[in-house]
């Protein structure tokens, strides 16, 4: 996993799997570990302590790492392939259009120190990581649309997006007139469109 994946992700892995697989699959061979020791962990070891969500996280990454182990040629099946971890059906709380634009509104009206950020992200519909790593060059108002190429995270610090993959936000009239205003109105010109973290915590 070093070879392809982040420092963030392994170190998650690490994380997770020590907290929550017993001791004594370290002593173990893989070949030894069958479906239904699998399906103990997530379901009896683990019990309540995790949400379905937890649960279905923690079974990926160990299907994950056996299915490297099948590729390496180490075991001929994967265990944690014959059934499935569904996570918790929960509802959604959003924000309706309506309620959207009052926060906007109001936070505009009151200069609040959050009103640009709660702007920004309502409208690009961005990760606040990725709201920390853009940069004005990464702002193409002409062609209308915001290039996201890079993320922050606090173990990487800055580093490819999530899923390694970028992807263009197109920027809408309302989205564009609000960019404009802000670099008008921000002191200076900066590279940054965020000047700290702190501004997205």
């Amino acid at each position: 996993m070093t070879l392809t994946s982040k420092r963030s992700t392994i170190i998650n892995y690490e994380t997770r799997i020590n907290r929550w697989v017993p001791k004594d699959w370290n002593e173990r061979f893989l070949p030894e570990i069958s479906t239904a020791e699998v399906y103990r962990v997530i379901y009896e070891h683990i019990g309540g302590n995790l949400t379905g969500t937890g649960k279905e996280t923690l079974w990926k990454m160990i299907r994950r790492i056996f299915e490297m182990a099948l590729q390496e040629g180490l075991i001929i099946k994967n265990p944690a392939n014959a059934f499935k971890v569904r996570r918790d059906v929960q509802e959604q709380q959003v924000l309706t259009a309506v309620e959207a634009q009052r926060l906007l509104d109001e936070s505009r009206a009151l200069n609040h120190r959050f009103w640009s950020v709660w702007t920004f992200a309502l409208m690009s519909g961005m990760r606040s990581g990725e709201m920390y790593a853009i940069r004005w060059t990464d702002v193409d108002l002409a062609a209308g649309n915001l290039s996201i190429t890079k993320q922050w995270t606090n173990k990487d610090g800055i580093c490819g997006p999530k899923a390694g993959s970028s992807r263009i936000v197109p920027i809408s009239e309302d989205f564009k007139k609000f960019l404009i205003e802000w670099r008008r109105l921000t002191t200076g010109f900066k590279k940054e469109l965020f000047d700290s973290r702190s501004q997205l915590i």
